[in-house]
């Protein structure tokens, strides 16, 4: 026998008579009643199996150890447990302990009568007892530490991929907050007033990070993660409406996130987790550009776009939106984001985000376009925000006191 605190125990040489000795022991360990039930009549297996399972963090099933972080119980989500058989873990193949179980302890004796006939417990009796530890613990044991196929799926498969695949646990280079409640228009602008007085503070008033300027990790979706992420979707799609699944996803600035899957619509479905943006170049290109450039740590990353398209057309939102809901929700902010990229940017924007005409673009930042109906506030106000905001940055970067002086007119 080979094995150390850094890997499980296994036979060295196989086909030795080492083999049929550790198989032997096994099948007695998992078959020996509870003396304490003998007495009664009653059949049960010993308290202390399920604690040494634990202790020992795996089981002997015939000749193989398995880790009990490698094994799941409950594997009825068929299209879940298929893309965990191709893809496995971090330790390997993924064993359905059940059948495993099952198959081993009917070796010895196919037929139910002659385990009675040998003072053994009948393998029903076993998988009764063992399918309840695993699910739910025994003897002030916890539980498998994944009993059901999607539990493996989302803390142990998906997290060991986005680790393997190029992401980062750290998460501190996030420019946004929680987005729970609609952006303070006037704590913004109160942040604002006050950075007005320091040229060199002005990034911070814009939203930047000093983490904006870090390299992010390379992330590549792998072909088992797609394959994975598309299993859960399907499954999420099928599940009842009270389920909800935090499934860890590649942001695009290289870091993990949770998003919440769920039937559910409205606040309450929607705050368990950070919202994240589905990235969507078709359909809200200059949109999509804005939220990757400065929100990256709160986008999925583009390359799974595709696979999540279709929950926000089936009406299974979750913790996802659009990238014009996110701009929307935090506007402020991202106006004055927009305005370091100068006046087309805002505008083009602006028309995308809603849905105006490519010509009510202003033509001239110093007069209100024709387009704009003079008895329509909202617009006028709308190109006075745009205005102001690009003139103030423009205050920010330079000393000229025309700048300012444009700037306070407007204002």
């Amino acid at each position: 026998l080979e094995g150390d605190s850094r890997s499980p125990p296994a036979i060295h040489a196989s086909g030795t008579p080492l083999e049929p000795l550790v198989t032997s022991l096994a099948r007695a360990a998992l078959t020996a009643p509870s003396t304490s039930d003998a007495s009664s009549g009653a059949g049960g297996c010993a308290p202390t199996l399920w604690p040494c399972i634990c202790c020992a963090g795996g089981m002997w099933v015939g000749s193989e150890f398995v880790l009990l972080r490698q094994c799941v119980w409950d594997v009825s989500d068929l299209v879940v447990w298929g893309a965990l058989q191709r893809v496995g873990c971090r330790d390997g193949r993924i064993v359905e302990l059940r059948r495993a179980l099952s198959s081993f302890l009917h070796e010895a004796h196919p037929q139910q009568e002659l385990w009675e006939e040998h003072g053994m417990l009948a393998p029903r009796d076993v998988l009764a007892h063992l399918g309840e530890c695993c699910m739910h613990g025994r003897s002030s044991q916890p539980p498998l530490p994944y009993p059901a196929a999607i539990d493996m799926m989302l803390g142990e498969v998906l997290p060991w991929l986005l680790a393997r695949d190029g992401t980062s646990d750290d998460d501190s280079g996030s420019v946004t907050t929680q987005l729970e409640e609609p952006f303070d228009d006037e704590e913004g602008d109160s942040q604002a007033a006050s950075d007005e007085s320091s040229i060199g503070s002005s990034c911070s008033a814009l939203g930047v990070s000093e983490a904006a300027g870090r390299e992010r990790p390379v992330y590549a979706a792998s072909e088992e993660s797609i394959a994975c992420y598309s299993a859960v979707l399907a499954s999420s799609s099928a599940a009842s409406r009270s389920k909800a699944w935090a499934v860890p996803v590649p942001t695009a600035a290289g870091t993990r996130q949770k998003v919440v899957l769920t039937a559910k619509e409205g606040r309450a479905a929607r705050s368990e987790e950070r919202l994240l943006v589905l990235p969507d170049a078709a359909h809200w290109p200059v949109a999509t550009a804005h939220v990757l450039q400065h929100f990256a740590a709160d986008c999925l990353h583009p390359t799974l776009a595709p696979t999540f398209a279709f929950m926000l057309m089936a009406g299974r939102r979750g913790g996802l939106e659009t990238p014009c809901a996110r701009i929307q929700r935090s506007f402020h902010r991202s106006l004055r984001l927009a305005a370091q990229g100068g006046e087309d940017e805002v505008w083009a924007l602006v028309t995308e985000l809603y849905e105006r005409p490519a010509a009510s673009a202003a033509p001239s930042i110093r007069a209100i376009p024709a387009l704009f109906s003079p008895n329509d506030h909202w617009e006028v106000l709308l190109w006075a925000a745009i205005t102001c905001a690009t003139e103030w940055h423009r205050t920010q970067s330079s000393d000229a006191m025309e700048d300012a002086s444009r700037y306070h007119e407007t204002l």
